[in-house]
């Protein structure tokens, strides 16, 4: 007698990923990051104290300063000093990467992929984390934004409202490209390749 062939339901990937969310939240308690994870909320500092953008240090690196200075200033005025800046930067990290792969997942599930498909993509990518770093830096919020990008462009063939994925898709491209701005080739190479494949479909 055969055994039936399980199969999971997209409400158990959902709940995968919650069990996954809850992991990675007790995580961000334990570990200590002693290269960079410090340098990327020293540059937003920088940038509240009053340097000024490629006029006090050339390093191209300090464009994640600009970015995370909006979350750095909110805490500071909310908290009244920076300390603890840095945990509160990892809880916000795994939230928004996890809902990402959220996203991921019902993006999927709209474009008719299967289900283990989508979740092992969405797993993946929750935990995956570059040089050890699970907090934001241009590698990590360059990868979280281009990732978006492609999801919001894949939604935005199931959708009648089309244009709001698009400039969606474009606001979050621009913040992949100030993350990490080689990535700029890769909307040149988009481009391209959507000019030569019109012929072919004509």
């Amino acid at each position: 007698m055969e055994r039936e062939k399980y199969e999971f339901t997209w409400k158990q990937a959902y709940i995968v990923l919650g069990v996954l969310f809850l992991c990675l939240l007790v995580r961000t308690f334990w570990g200590i990051e002693s290269t960079d994870e410090t340098f990327y909320f020293a540059l937003a500092k920088r940038f509240w104290q009053g340097d000024r953008l490629m006029n006090d240090e050339w390093f191209p690196a300090q464009m994640i300063g600009i970015l995370l200075l909006p979350f750095f200033k909110l805490y500071v005025s909310i908290k009244g000093s920076a300390e603890g800046v840095i945990l509160c930067a990892r809880l916000c990290y795994v939230i928004f990467s996890v809902l990402i792969s959220a996203y991921l997942i019902y993006v999927f599930r709209k474009d008719g992929s299967e289900v283990k498909f989508a979740l092992f993509s969405a797993l993946f990518f929750a935990i995956y984390v570059r040089a050890g770093i699970a907090n934001f830096s241009y590698y990590s919020l360059g990868l979280l934004t281009f990732l978006l990008t492609i999801l919001f462009m894949i939604d935005g063939k199931n959708t009648e409202k089309l244009w709001i994925r698009w400039v969606l898709s474009g606001a979050s491209f621009s913040i992949s490209v100030l993350c990490m701005p080689y990535m700029v080739v890769r909307s040149e190479e988009h481009r391209v390749g959507k000019e030569c494949s019109e012929p072919c479909r004509s």
